[in-house]
């Protein structure tokens, strides 16, 4: 008998790359109307945030989890 395949490719954060173990989740702080139409603020379970207007990628900000120190 053949041993199940499984996908091993860990899913990673659009925003960072950061290998995200139970898979991309997002949180929807706010959304609201404007002028030019929807807006969405989301975050990451890594800490990502993301700007969403009409549900294309308006601006993107990596979480502290991302952010390496420069050591200084």
């Amino acid at each position: 008998m053949l041993p199940e395949l499984t996908d091993a490719t860990p899913e990673l954060c659009p925003v960072c790359a950061t290998v995200l173990g139970g898979g991309a989740a997002w949180i929807l702080l706010s959304r609201h109307l404007t002028s030019k139409g929807e807006i969405e603020y989301c975050l990451s379970t890594c800490g990502c945030l993301v700007v969403l207007l009409n549900g294309a990628l308006l601006k993107a900000a990596p979480g502290r989890s991302a952010v390496h120190s420069s050591g200084a």
